[in-house]
Formats: C-alpha cells, sequence, structure tokens
C-alpha cells in the first residue's frame, strides 16, 4: 500500500465577535456615560449648589428653616391670662354662622357691598336690614371678641397640621381673624349709623387686635390678612368721620399703629415665610415623608396651589426635588434682596422680575401672584389713612383744610409719608366735598384721587388708594337711594 501523504498542520482560525454584540457594549458604554452625566447634571451638581446656597443662608440669616420661625414665634406667645388672641378664637367658636364663608354671602357679595358703600353717607333700609340680619345671631360672638380691644397682647395659637391628604397645613389660625373682622367690620357700621362713638372706637380697636395677633407668622397670605384687617380698621374710621361724630384727638393712636404697619417691612416677612414653608415642604417630598402625588386629590378649582401641585407633577420626571428647591430658594432669595430696597424701588424691582422669568417654569407660577402689590397697597392705605387723621386734626384745631401736607408738620406729622409705589409724598387735593389722601397705586397712573371704600377681597385695587375727608355740611348725608324695605330699627344687644 501507498504511504499516506503526511498531513500538513494548519492553525486554527480565530472566530470573529459578532457586530451586534460590539454595538451592544458601545450603546451600554455610551448609555453608562450619558446616564453619569445625567445623574451628575440633576442630582450632584444642583446637590452641592444646593449645599452651598443654604450655607449661605445660614450664614446671613441665621434661623431662617420652618421650624426655627415656630419655635420664634412660641417664645412671644403670653400667658394666656394676657393673650387677647385666646379672646377671638372663643368668640369665633360662639358665631351662629359664618357669615360670608359658607354662609350668608360669597366673597364676590363682599365685595360688592362694602366696596358701593359712600363713606359720608348713611346706610340705606335694605342695606341695614342685611346687617341687622347678619350680626344679631352673634351677639354673644361680638361680645366675647370686642374684648380684644382692651388686650394689646395676643398671639393665635401654633399648630402645625400634618394629617389630611398628608398635607402640611398653615402654622397659625389665621382664619379665626378672617370671621372676626367680618363680624366686627358689620357691627362697626350699625355703630357708626347709630352715632355710637364708643362701640365704634371698640370695633376699630379690635380689628387691630385681630391683625396684630397675626404677628410675624411665616407665609404672604397670613400677613396680607394681617394688613387686611388694619385696613378694614381704617375704612372703618373713614365712614365714621363721615356719617358719625367721632372725637378727632381720640384717633391719634390709630395714627401712630397705621404709620407704623404701613413702614413694617411686610415684603421681607412674608418672603422669608414662604421661602421656610416651600423648602420645608419639598424636603419633606424629597425625603418620601410626603407624597406629592396625594398632595391635593380633590376637584381642580384652578387655585394657585393646585397649579403648583400640578406644573410640580408634571416636571417631577425632568427635576429632581432637589433641583426644585435650588430654584424656588434662589426665587425667593432673589425677593428678599428687592425687600432691602426702599419701598418704591423694591415694586420696580419685583416689578420687572416679574416680566423677565419666562413662562412655563414653576417661579413664574409663583411669581405671576406677585405678593408685591398686594402688601404695598394694604401699606399704602394705611399712609392714606394716618395723614387723613393729622389733617383731621388740623381742621378741628384751625376751623379749616391744610393748604398742603408740609403744613402739617411738625405739629400734627413727623414727616409727610412718602407714596410707596412713587417714592414721592401722598397726593392731596381739596375738593368742593372735603379732601381727598391718595397714592396713585401699583399701576403707577395717577387718576387724580379716583378712590373707592376699600374692599379687602378685591385684592389690588385698580385705581387709585385713598382716604376721603368731607365737609361739615357733606357729612352724615341721606343714602343715596331708599329702595322699598320694611325699615327695621335695631334690635338691642
Amino acid at each position: 500500500m501507498a504511504e499516506k501523504p503526511e498531513q500538513i498542520a494548519q492553525s486554527p482560525t480565530k472566530r470573529r465577535t459578532p457586530r451586534w454584540k460590539i454595538v451592544l457594549v458601545v450603546v451600554l458604554l455610551v448609555g453608562c456615560v450619558a446616564a453619569s452625566v445625567l445623574f451628575y447634571w440633576n442630582v450632584t451638581l444642583p446637590a452641592q449648589e444646593l449645599a452651598r446656597v443654604i450655607q449661605e443662608i445660614d450664614a446671613s440669616d441665621p434661623g431662617w428653616r420652618y421650624a426655627d420661625l415656630l419655635r420664634q414665634l412660641e417664645a412671644q406667645v403670653p400667658p394666656d391670662s394676657k393673650n387677647g388672641a385666646l379672646v377671638v378664637t372663643k368668640g369665633v367658636g360662639l358665631m351662629q354662622n359664618n357669615l360670608y364663608f359658607g354662609g350668608n354671602w360669597s366673597v364676590l357679595q363682599e365685595v360688592e357691598f362694602f366696596g358701593s358703600l359712600q363713606p359720608n353717607r348713611k346706610l340705606n333700609p335694605g342695606n341695614l336690614e342685611i346687617l341687622l340680619d347678619q350680626v344679631h345671631p352673634n351677639r354673644e360672638a361680638l361680645k366675647e371678641i370686642l374684648k380684644a380691644a382692651d388686650m394689646p397682647q395676643g398671639l393665635y395659637p401654633i399648630i402645625v397640621i400634618k394629617e389630611r391628604k398628608d398635607l402640611v397645613n398653615a402654622p397659625l389660625l389665621t382664619y379665626y381673624s378672617d370671621r372676626a373682622r367680618a363680624l366686627l367690620r358689620r357691627e362697626a357700621l350699625l355703630s357708626i349709623q347709630d352715632r355710637d362713638e364708643q362701640k365704634i372706637l371698640s370695633c376699630v380697636y379690635a380689628l387691630v387686635r385681630c391683625g396684630q395677633y397675626i404677628g410675624d407668622s411665616p407665609g404672604f397670605v397670613h400677613q396680607v390678612l394681617r394688613l387686611s384687617c388694619f385696613c378694614d380698621a381704617a375704612s372703618t374710621l373713614e365712614h365714621a368721620l363721615g356719617v358719625s361724630t367721632v372725637d378727632a384727638n381720640k384717633l391719634t393712636p390709630f395714627q401712630e399703629l397705621f404709620l407704623n404697619e404701613a413702614e413694617r417691612n411686610a415684603f421681607a416677612i412674608s418672603m422669608r415665610g414662604d421661602r421656610a414653608c416651600m423648602d420645608e415642604l419639598l424636603q419633606l417630598v424629597e425625603l418620601g415623608e410626603i407624597d406629592f402625588k396625594r398632595l391635593y386629590s380633590g376637584p381642580r378649582n384652578g387655585t394657585v396651589f393646585q397649579e403648583f401641585v400640578d406644573t410640580y407633577l408634571a416636571g417631577y420626571l425632568r427635576e429632581s426635588p432637589t433641583k426644585m428647591r435650588l430654584r424656588l430658594l434662589n426665587h425667593y432669595n432673589l425677593l428678599l434682596k428687592f425687600a432691602t430696597l426702599d419701598p418704591h424701588e423694591c415694586h420696580r424691582a419685583v416689578k420687572q422680575y416679574h416680566a423677565s422669568v419666562p413662562t412655563g417654569s414653576v417661579s413664574s407660577l409663583l411669581i405671576r401672584i406677585n405678593p408685591e402689590p398686594y402688601l404695598s397697597a394694604r401699606q399704602a392705605l394705611l399712609s392714606c389713612a394716618a395723614v387723613g387723621i393729622a389733617v383731621e386734626r388740623f381742621r378741628i384745631r384751625h376751623g379749616r383744610w391744610p393748604n398742603d401736607l408740609d403744613e402739617l408738620v411738625p405739629d400734627f406729622l413727623d414727616r409727610v409719608p412718602r407714596d410707596c409705589f412713587t417714592g414721592n409724598p401722598l397726593r392731596y387735593r381739596v375738593t368742593s366735598e372735603g379732601v381727598i389722601i391718595w397714592s396713585v397705586g401699583p399701576d403707577g397712573v395717577d387718576e387724580g384721587g379716583s378712590v373707592q371704600c376699600w374692599a379687602t377681597e378685591v385684592g389690588v385695587p385698580k385705581k387709585d388708594i385713598g382716604f376721603r375727608l368731607y365737609n361739615p355740611d357733606h357729612r352724615n348725608l341721606p343714602p343715596p337711594t331708599e329702595p322699598d324695605s320694611d325699615n327695621r330699627t335695631r334690635p338691642s344687644p
């Protein structure tokens, strides 16, 4: 047999890696890099920036956190025997109806009623009957609430509700002030018709106390309510001087109270409180202690809070809670920086900031309800009311109106207050019926003193803001109309 040829040894051929595996590895590597970048951009970098911002706030504003603000308020609560706020809360608890809070009136009816009143005219029988029907069932409550007039110290009980729908609720029971002032304002109008000076002054003092008992409660809503109580007191005095006979010299304490409240930096207090509240809320969301999706599950009524929840949820997958906290802290820090400016410069800066904020962001949602003019409008009214009291005191002493506001200095005013919207002195004009002291209002347009009766539920007035005084022969005029109605007499207390 022929010998088999020797087999030639061949080296084994290397198997090539499939292309799809290479693509998969590259995709995974790119994905890991992209995830790392996104994590750094959305988590690490915001966390570092948030830590830096919080460190700066701690250094510049110690005690700024929500818990710190509550502790500061708790330290200011007087003993129960001297706490006038407890008198108000007890009185509100005795009320038989809530007036316009789901009771007799809607908020719009409240605005329409008080906004249509003329300070120098009596109430027509129809309006008088409405007030009698609302006040008479609440006589016991009113008697209790009026005790606050002689109790300058007070602060509402501090609570934190964390139950219904996992919601952190208001730290102070400010709704007591809202209900009490609604009742006091009605009683004051009835007392003006009766020309009962003592009851008028008691109602005005009680209205001021309802505002003072709110204190420096953290949050814009609380500070607006505080100023609204003072404005109700000022509006009551405008009616009292127009219809009743009130000794202007007894109004001197209110002149000082109104001026002090007008010069108080309510905007800084409000923004400092809102910053603490919103940061606390988002921190609880970040820690998982509050389920933001359950924060509000009721019908959509178009409130700003609901819009904020919806906006947050819509952006939740795009932004981390940390990034949201950082954005809001920067937002409030900027507003607090504006709050250090003179009032008119603060108003201009906030207005410009409001116009520059991009739409669709949470910052734009918050700044859309620009809090500054809500507060400044009320403080402008208090400045006008304080000057109005000084003008009335001048008339009583000299038998004429002053030629200008400078004539009030120094006997009746230390200085003429400035318009918080322009930085110029308040306007003053003598008319055929009396005088008007006014501010141009948030729009900055001087309409020559075209003012209306103050209705605090309106929000930001659309016209000038002012205080009117009348010549003696233009006071206590009959109602503008006399609709058919039973002219009932006022029941005795």
